[in-house]
């Protein structure tokens, strides 16, 4: 059974979200079930990175998921704080599926009767995020900022003289949007996702430096499951 939140993360009221509703067309095959490792697949290694540090896990599924549940997350499913949403718009694009599951997380407030402090995003074809880069952006996350990863680019050289040292970030995933974006979240439409309101209230964005690749690797096709070097 996946093990619970630790202490540590326990303070937070922050929502997880594992956005799981694509169609694996490069993949050849429902990729969220195939294997990453010995314990996990791709759909259940990235709710183990969300889970420690959010009060409630909403696993943002498909239409045509429905009463596949328990092949997609196995464990997870009988988990107390995790919670399968069916995106009824997710043909049309992540931006919807988002909308989606930031109305269902409105219903949820209203259900406990407390608001989330933000929403943790998470896309289940990222599984080689590190848990250290998740915990540093749940630590600087507020209800009114969007915190995002970043890495250095690399260059030849090493760092160029007369080379501004932001423009040579690259920002990745995933990414806690505090509650104030929720309104702007659940305007969301179309495939161009939670970068459209990232990309519209930069004065709100905090970066986390890190050396995670990670956060910049997604999983489209199988050959790309195989170790890196």
């Amino acid at each position: 059974m996946p093990s619970d939140r630790s202490d540590s993360s326990s303070t937070n009221n922050l929502a997880g979200v594992v956005l799981a509703a694509g169609r694996s067309f490069r993949f050849g095959s429902d990729k969220r079930v195939a294997a990453f490792d010995q314990r996990d697949t791709l759909l259940s290694k990235g709710i183990s990175l969300v889970a420690p540090h959010c009060s409630r896990v909403f696993v943002v599924t498909k239409p045509g998921d429905l009463g596949q549940e328990r092949a997609l997350l196995g464990e997870w499913l009988d988990h107390p704080d995790v919670v399968v949403i069916c995106a009824r718009d997710s043909e049309r694009g992540m931006g919807h599926s988002i909308a989606n599951a930031v109305a269902h997380l409105r219903d949820e407030e209203d259900h406990q009767g407390q608001q989330f402090s933000g929403m943790l995003l998470m896309l289940a074809d990222m599984p080689y995020i590190e848990t250290d880069t998740v915990a540093a952006l749940v630590a600087a996350h507020s209800p009114d900022n969007i915190v995002v990863p970043c890495v250095e680019k690399s260059t030849e050289s090493g760092v160029e003289e007369g080379i501004d040292r932001a423009s040579r970030k690259k920002r990745g995933h995933p990414v806690v949007f505090g509650r104030r974006w929720f309104d702007n979240l659940e305007q969301l439409q179309g495939d161009r996702g939670g970068k459209a309101v990232i990309t519209s209230n930069p004065s709100a964005v905090v970066e986390v430096l890190v050396k995670d690749t990670g956060i910049l690797y997604d999983v489209d096709r199988p050959e790309q499951l195989r170790p890196r070097l």
